[in-house]
C-alpha cells in the first residue's frame, strides 16, 4: 500500500492548518474530536509540505488560503465546511469545542460567520509579515505563464525567456539595454512627488543604459522588477516595482507606498 493509500484509508481526523496562522493553531491544538471518530492527525501546511495529503488536496483544488481543511472517512470538509464538522464531531468539553459550536451549529450561521474569521486570520498574518500560503500556485511553470494562459506558446522566445521567473523559486533574469525618456511639462512638476512615490522615473534623458533584474523567491508569488537607470553625470536612479498575479489574466503592479 502506498503512502497516499494510507492516507486515504487510514482511521481518524485529519486536520491542515497554516501553522504561521495564530488562529488556526490555536484551533488545531485546541479542539478535541469525539472518541468515536478516532485518533486526530494535525498537518502543518507550511512545515508539512510532502505529505501526501496536501498534494490531494492541491489536486482537489481547496484553496488553504481561504480556509482550513478537514478529511474524514474520504471526505473533505474546506472552510465555513470544516467549522460545521468541527462543530458536529467536535467533543463537548474545552472551551474552543463549546465555542465553536455556538458560532457554527449551523449551516447558516456557519457561512456568516466564517468571512469574518477569515479576515480576522488574514490580518493576523499581515500583523507578523508572513505571506500567503498560495497552495494552488504553480511552482514548476514560469510565473506568467498562467497569466498568458493559451497565448503562451506563441510569444517568441525571447518573451518566454523575459518572463521565465517562476514562483516561489529563487530566481533571477537580467536584461538590459538604453531607453529614451522624455517627460512632459506637468510631469516635469511632478518630479519630486514621482521622487517620493517612486511611481515614474523623474528624470530626462536619451540612450541611457538601463539594467533591470526580474527577481522572485522562495518566499511569496510576487515577480519584481528593479531597474537601474545610468544617467550621465550622476548617481544610478533605482526604480522598483512589484508585480502581483490577480488571478486568470489580470495582473497589479505595485509602486513605492502601496500605489498599484
Amino acid at each position: 500500500m502506498s503512502e497516499s493509500q494510507q492516507v486515504e484509508h487510514g482511521r481518524g481526523v485529519w486536520f491542515v492548518y497554516d501553522g504561521d496562522c495564530p488562529m488556526c493553531s490555536m484551533a488545531a491544538h485546541a479542539i478535541r474530536i469525539q472518541q468515536r471518530c478516532g485518533p486526530l492527525h494535525l498537518i502543518d501546511a507550511r512545515r508539512d509540505i510532502d505529505d501526501p495529503l496536501l498534494a490531494e488536496i492541491n489536486r482537489r483544488k481547496l484553496n488553504l488560503d481561504e480556509g482550513m481543511v478537514i478529511r474524514f472517512e474520504g471526505r473533505f470538509y474546506h472552510g465555513a465546511e470544516a467549522l460545521r464538522f468541527m462543530a458536529q464531531f467536535g467533543a463537548t468539553k474545552g472551551w474552543f469545542n463549546r465555542l465553536n459550536r455556538r458560532l457554527s451549529n449551523s449551516d447558516k450561521l456557519a457561512r456568516l460567520s466564517y468571512p469574518w474569521l477569515r479576515a480576522a486570520r488574514n490580518l493576523l498574518l499581515k500583523v507578523k509579515g508572513v505571506g500567503k500560503l498560495d497552495n494552488l500556485k504553480d511552482r514548476e511553470n514560469p510565473l506568467f505563464q498562467s497569466v498568458f494562459g493559451p497565448s503562451w506558446n506563441e510569444l517568441p522566445p525571447v518573451m518566454r525567456r523575459h518572463y521565465a521567473n517562476r514562483a516561489y523559486r529563487d530566481d533571477v533574469v537580467t536584461v538590459a539595454g538604453s531607453l529614451n525618456i522624455h517627460l512632459s511639462p506637468i510631469a516635469r512638476l511632478l518630479k519630486p512627488v514621482f521622487r517620493w512615490t517612486g511611481t515614474l522615473v523623474p528624470y530626462d534623458g536619451k540612450d541611457v543604459p538601463v539594467t533591470v533584474d526580474f527577481v522572485t523567491d522562495t518566499t511569496s508569488s510576487a515577480f519584481r522588477f528593479e531597474r537601474r537607470f545610468e544617467f550621465p553625470g550622476g548617481a544610478p536612479y533605482y526604480f522598483r516595482s512589484t508585480m502581483l498575479p490577480l488571478g486568470g489574466s489580470e495582473v497589479v503592479e505595485m509602486m513605492r507606498c502601496g500605489l498599484g
